[in-house]
C-alpha cells in the first residue's frame, strides 16, 4: 500500500481514496474502497432474526450496540491501516444489519394488525437518522477530518447504548418475549 502526498486532512481518512487521486493505492486501484462498503457478513441478518424469533430480541440489541461501539474505535484506525478499515467496517454492518432486525421485530411486536403503518414509520425514521448521520460526518470531516467523523459515530452509539439502559430489566432473562403459541389455522369460507 502506497501512500501519496496529498493534503494532511486527506493523508487521514481512507475514505479519501474514493476520490480521484485518493490517499491509498490497494494494487488495484482507488475503485477498490468503495467495493468495501458493500461487502457484508454472510448470514448476520438470519443469525439476528432467529434470535429474535426466540424472543431475544431486546437482549441482542444490547450486543449490537456494543459492537457498533467498538466498530468505530477500529474505524478510527482504519486511517492509517488497511486492516483494521476493512474489520471495521464488516463489525459496523454486523452491527447495524442486526440491530435492524431486531428493531424491526421489535415494533412487529406492537400491533400485529399495523405491521405495514408501523414498519412505514420505523423506515421513515431510520431514513432520516441515516440522512443526519451522512449530513453531519460530512460536516464533520471538513472541521476535524476522519477522527471527528470517528468520534461522533462512537458518540451515537454510546448514546443508543444509554437508551437502551433505560429500558433494561434486570437480570436480562426477564427481557425475553414469551414464544407465540401456535394457533389453529383459519379456514376461509368464500362461497
Amino acid at each position: 500500500m502506497v501512500i501519496r502526498e496529498l493534503d494532511e486532512r486527506d493523508r487521514e481518512c481512507p475514505a479519501a481514496a474514493s476520490r480521484p487521486g485518493g490517499v491509498i493505492d490497494l494494487q488495484g486501484g482507488t475503485e477498490v474502497v468503495p467495493r468495501l462498503g458493500g461487502q457484508e457478513v454472510p448470514g448476520d441478518r438470519q443469525v439476528a432474526g432467529r434470535v429474535a424469533d426466540a424472543g431475544w430480541a431486546r437482549v441482542t440489541t444490547l450486543g449490537f450496540f456494543v459492537v457498533l461501539a467498538i466498530s468505530w474505535g477500529v474505524l478510527a484506525q482504519g486511517a492509517h491501516s488497511l486492516p483494521a478499515l476493512v474489520l471495521g467496517i464488516v463489525l459496523l454492518d454486523f452491527a447495524v444489519q442486526g440491530a435492524h432486525i431486531s428493531n424491526q421485530s421489535e415494533v412487529y411486536r406492537l400491533r400485529p394488525g399495523a405491521r405495514s403503518r408501523l414498519t412505514t414509520a420505523y423506515m421513515c425514521v431510520n431514513f432520516m437518522g441515516g440522512v443526519v448521520g451522512s449530513a453531519s460526518s460530512a460536516a464533520l470531516y471538513d472541521i476535524g477530518g476522519w477522527s471527528a467523523v470517528c468520534a461522533a459515530g462512537a458518540g451515537f452509539a454510546a448514546l443508543s447504548l444509554a437508551l437502551w439502559l433505560t429500558e433494561a430489566r434486570w437480570p436480562l432473562g426477564r427481557m425475553r418475549h414469551p414464544l407465540p403459541t401456535p394457533t389453529p389455522a383459519v379456514l376461509l369460507d368464500l362461497e
